[in-house]
């Protein structure tokens, strides 16, 4: 039984430092009425996000992991591009 409780606290430290880590590239991405939804920040001025997530190219914000809220601009849309299959995907740096 300890060896168990061993393996969950350990999992759980290292959930919670992933969730650390990867929490200030996550942001909310107010681009529809009443339904946020998740983006991730590419670079200091590009957030990725789904086509869907975006209803309006006027009026968008998000808000960061440091609760703040900023104004945003709809740059393109690329509803057919695909990532090249999970196979391929590989962590950054």
């Amino acid at each position: 039984m300890e060896t168990s409780q061993n393996i969950l606290g350990m999992l759980s430290g290292q959930l919670a430092n992933a969730v650390e880590r990867v929490g200030p590239a996550l942001v909310l991405v107010n681009g529809r009425q009443r339904l946020p939804a998740s983006g991730v920040v590419f670079d200091h001025e590009l957030i990725i996000t789904a086509d869907h997530v975006l209803e309006r190219e006027e009026d968008l914000s998000i808000e960061t992991h440091a609760d703040q809220t900023m104004a945003a601009q709809f740059c393109r849309a690329r509803p057919g591009l695909r990532s090249g299959g999970a196979a391929r995907a590989q962590p950054g740096p």
